[in-house]
């Protein structure tokens, strides 16, 4: 009405096709005009608001600089993309790395002329199981030297892509299953039966849920993420209660003074810790106990930062220990779970991976439930084996390895006791075998090996153990099959496992003495002398563990210069 009133006030009589105001017509026409403009603001008002109501709303933007950064660090928190491909990446290293030395190695530890040929016991196997009770491919392939050496390549070439970014649901499982059937042919002797084989078989399971079949670069589920803190928190607990339950020197604070120097094969940065205060290294104990029975609760703790602080305890504590020692891929491989407590927000920027906008699909949650099912029930007697006085350390409770017993270092000697190998023409004159990492000569120098593995230097190492006959008469009696192949004429298979200074060496009589050693000085101390005249260790004679034997015609051992065969056992066919 106002806008009419206001056109009538403007325009000049006449000029809006109306009468003279004075007449009677004029005020029809106003009202024509007024009830015009009254619906065309309605229906303009109408369709204003209707647009308000079907626009989408503008998206915020900030405003500021430190707004943008706001942004930033929340959706980077609340993305997991930059563990998860840590976590694959590393394990696809780890693999590799593992492979490359069960092809180096697997022929002459467990082949058809192996220290302990597995063939027999892959046939008792598959004649009393199936793939769902011992998971490998042996079931289709027979284990000959070739398809040992094709399964550690296959498995080589997938680590390879999984390394190089491939993290594919598959190509993970594929390298599960060549690891699997590594270790379920080795059960017949002790080369695969450390705690790492089964720690690795149970991580690398999760990570195939933790990859995608068809996208690598899809979003982790969190439920899988729980699954890998769940392996971090059992993984340090169990090692932290072992070794209150195991041994007497946790208590009294005294392991660390002789841990460095007898572990199972020291590197160079192992003379330096052996050599602290020790003061200083029975609060090392301390702090031992401490990351691994109190910090491992911090893991599962739904809180952000708290879960951050929990896992970079975790990784900073085992690269401490890789420093201090060899410990083939254990350290390496412990870090793995803990990286799923750091969410991007909680890595530098340069290294933060994009997070994924992918959803997760109806299918994908059922699968997690199952999963998480399948690990809560699966757990029940690791749980059991943890709260229980006679906790069993590295067992497994089902045949796929999905969850299992943990732990290290139970027990620490006090005293390193080597087996020293040697050859003879004559029996009187002796040249000593060298390991590619085991100490035998004094004047070499300790290696750095870690994560590969020289497995026949670690299984050597417990023959140290008191008595040393029954470890030998036991666990460790691939010994004397190694004695038999290096007597004989050409290359034995046996040979490739020594240093290559020592594969050369040759004779008809072998001896196994006991030796006990000592680190000789600090690092300092040793770096400081000519490279001629360095001592890294001193030793003395303990006694035989094997008196001098020759190999028989017919293939066995026997004693130099006895006519009869050793008591005892001690003849071995070969």
């Amino acid at each position: 009405m106002v806008l009419a009133k206001a056109l009538f006030m403007l325009a000049e009589p006449g000029q809006l096709g109306c009468p003279t105001p004075a007449s009677v017509a004029w005020q029809h026409c106003y009202s024509r005009i007024y009830m015009v403009a009254v619906m065309r603001r309605t229906a303009r008002d109408r369709e204003t608001k209707d647009e308000k109501v079907t626009a989408e709303p503008p998206k915020p933007q900030p405003s500021t600089t430190a707004d943008a950064a706001s942004f930033a660090s929340t959706s980077a928190d609340a993305s997991f993309a930059t563990a998860k491909h840590s976590i694959c990446t590393g394990l696809g290293l780890i693999f590799a790395v593992h492979f490359y030395g069960a092809y180096v190695q697997n022929a002459a530890l467990m082949g058809e002329d192996g220290l302990v040929p597995c063939a027999a016991h892959v046939k008792q196997r598959l004649e009393t199981g199936s793939f769902w009770t011992w998971p490998c491919v042996w079931w289709f392939l027979e284990p000959s030297d070739a398809n040992l050496d094709a399964v550690a390549v296959t498995g080589f070439m997938n680590a390879v892509l999984v390394a190089g970014g491939a993290h594919y649901s598959h190509v993970m499982a594929i390298c599960w299953l060549c690891h699997s059937s590594i270790v379920n042919a080795a059960e017949a002797s002790s080369f695969y039966s450390y705690g790492w084989e089964t720690q690795l078989l149970e991580t690398a399971f999760l990570a195939i849920f933790l990859c995608s079949p068809t996208d690598r670069k899809a979003p982790p589920t969190s439920v899988v993420l729980w699954l890998f803190r769940w392996l971090a928190f059992r993984i340090s607990i169990g090692a932290g209660l072992i070794k209150i339950r195991g041994g007497s020197c946790w208590e009294q604070k005294t392991c660390l003074w002789y841990h460095f120097e007898t572990q199972p094969v020291p590197s160079p940065l192992s003379f330096i810790f052996h050599f602290l205060p020790r003061a200083v290294l029975a609060r090392g104990v301390d702090v031992d106990l401490f990351v691994q029975l109190y910090t491992p609760w911090l893991v599962l703790v739904p809180i952000k930062r708290v879960r951050r602080v929990a896992g970079v305890v975790q990784v900073a504590f085992m690269v401490n220990i890789a420093v201090s020692g060899n410990f083939s891929v254990l350290n390496h491989l412990t870090i793995v779970p803990a990286l799923a407590c750091l969410d991007d927000g909680a890595w530098p920027r340069r290294v933060r991976r994009a997070p994924p906008k992918h959803k997760r699909t109806a299918a994908r949650r059922l699968i997690d439930l199952l999963l998480l099912a399948l690990v809560a029930y699966l757990s029940r007697p690791v749980v059991q084996n943890l709260l229980s006085q006679e906790q069993i350390m590295n067992t497994s409770f089902d045949p796929f390895k999905v969850v299992n017993t943990y732990g290290a270092f139970g027990s620490v000697g006090e005293g390193r006791y080597e087996p020293v190998v040697a050859l003879s023409d004559d029996g009187e004159h002796w040249r000593e075998l060298d390991f590619p990492c085991k100490p035998t000569n004094v004047r070499r120098r300790p290696c750095f090996s870690a994560p590969y593995h020289h497995r026949l230097d670690w299984n050597i190492w417990f023959i140290g153990f008191k008595p040393h006959k029954q470890m030998l008469e036991g666990r460790e009696r691939w010994l004397y099959s190694f004695l038999a192949q290096l007597l004989r004429d050409g290359d034995a298979p046996a040979r490739r496992l020594l240093d290559a200074s020592s594969r050369g060496a040759r004779g008809r009589v072998a001896r196994v003495t006991m030796y006990r050693y000592r680190m000789a000085a600090p690092l300092a101390s040793i770096l400081r002398t000519a490279p001629a005249e360095r001592v890294w260790w001193t030793r003395e004679v303990e006694g035989p563990l094997t008196p001098p034997v020759v190999l028989r015609g017919d293939g066995n051992l026997a004693y130099f210069e006895a006519p009869r065969p050793p008591p005892g056992g001690f003849v071995e066919r070969i």
